[in-house]
């Protein structure tokens, strides 16, 4: 998108960020709910009945959508500080995913049903979908084929590509990504690395090709994977997709004159599962092993976070320690940003039925800009383009540490 337009779109967010806190009437900070207990009408004086933004997450016991919370609790303190008239009665309600749930139970359950966040809406709920649905996680199936999974706070593959790709130029002078094992399905994964388009603050980075193989290292000779990696030398760097065996490819590398940066991603072709990994016994020497994840792995800590966006860190650093909070906190956020934009729209009133709303937030889920920890993104943004300021999304880089232990790194914007 243009600069003028990612200005504007981010001035306006900033607005709604600023104008946020006239609108939200919460609960005391920490209260919350889950679908085993009761709300006391008596605690909550809001002037409208709440609305119910369900969370589904396998967590819903373990902290009953704090993530979610979090956000809300950072937005009222926004009211306070803005002194500002209006109301934002909205609720987060943590749901057990369990085997057939539809979206209809959700909506007997709770009756002002007016949004959905979940992991995965595609495992976890069936039927047709009467309310905005965010996912936590990237997006499985091409666009269309999934009709319950609408939108997602996650990168998509061409985001993750251009992060890594300008890390590697920044940190390693790397000047060719060389994808191997990009066979069958993988292939268009591969292929999706190199095609994203660098966000507005990197345009004069150099980012390096991708060129692309079928077969892994340790299928392929001595002198083919040389002629591949383009001889292993400086300015050189690896990306594993595919079915691997870290423990052939990674010494094929080695023997093949390597000497680098290598990358894979075992939940890159879908993070929302349990990721697969299955860490080498060891490292050869000469090569420095990086995974990289699209979800965040546990709680954000200080140092997670970019200059110039430490005003929301103490927000960030109250996440529960668990994988995917972050994601469950820019979608909580992204609903509210939403209802704001609704509720300047329509004149400081919104509807008071609950089907009404939801369909006047389903209607501007696309292009909603959301904060995250990384910058700023667009959700249903232009393929590879969903950036706006800053990274955009966040993508987390682990370097092995040897001895079956990784170092988190961070986001790719902490480590920049």
């Amino acid at each position: 998108m243009g600069r003028w337009r990612i200005w504007s779109r981010v001035l306006a967010g900033a607005l709604v960020a600023g104008a946020i806190g006239s609108l939200l009437v919460l609960a005391p900070d920490g209260a919350g709910g889950d679908e085993d207990r009761k709300s006391n009408p008596e605690r909550r004086p809001a002037p409208t009945k709440a609305f119910t933004v369900a969370v589904v997450t396998r967590y819903a016991h373990q902290d009953r959508a704090a993530p979610a919370r979090t956000a809300l609790a950072e937005l009222r303190r926004l009211l306070r500080d803005n002194k500002s008239p209006g109301t934002l009665p909205l609720e987060f309600v943590a749901v057990r995913p369990r085997e057939g749930l539809t979206y209809e139970e959700l909506r007997s359950a709770h009756p002002r049903l007016v949004a959905v966040i979940a992991d995965e809406p595609s495992k976890e709920l069936s039927g047709a979908a009467s309310v905005p649905v965010i996912g936590t996680c990237r997006i499985e199936h091409p666009g269309g084929l999934d009709p319950t999974f609408q939108q997602s706070v996650a990168p998509e593959i061409p985001e993750v590509g251009w992060e890594l790709r300008a890390y590697l130029a920044k940190r390693h002078d790397t000047r060719t990504l060389t994808v191997l094992g990009a066979w069958g399905m993988a292939k268009d994964t591969a292929d999706q690395l190199g095609a994203g388009v660098v966000g507005p603050e990197f345009e004069e980075l150099k980012l390096p090709g991708v060129p692309v193989f079928t077969e892994r290292p340790a299928l392929l000779t001595r002198k083919e994977l040389r002629a591949a990696v383009g001889g292993g030398g400086r300015g050189e760097a690896v990306f594993l997709t595919g079915t691997l065996d870290l423990d052939k490819d990674l010494p094929a590398l080695a023997r093949a004159g390597f000497r680098g940066p290598v990358l894979y991603s075992p939940r890159l072709e879908n993070d929302c599962g349990e990721p697969w990994d299955d860490p080498p016994a060891r490292v050869p020497d000469g090569i420095t092993l990086y995974r990289v994840d699209t979800v965040a792995p546990g709680p954000v800590r200080e140092k997670d976070c970019r200059t110039g966006n430490t005003e929301r860190c103490p927000w960030l650093l109250r996440l529960p320690d668990r994988a995917g909070a972050v994601e469950e906190y820019e979608a909580a956020q992204a609903l509210v940003r939403i209802y704001r934009t609704a509720w300047v729209d329509g004149k400081n009133t919104v509807p008071d039925q609950p089907d009404a709303l939801a369909s006047e937030l389903n209607a501007r889920v696309d292009g909603q800009i959301v904060r995250g920890l990384s910058g700023w993104f667009e959700m249903g943004g232009p393929e590879g383009k969903g950036h706006t300021l800053g990274f955009g999304h966040d993508v987390w880089l682990h370097r092995w540490a040897g001895h079956g232990r990784w170092t988190n790194l961070g986001p790719v914007s902490a480590a920049w």
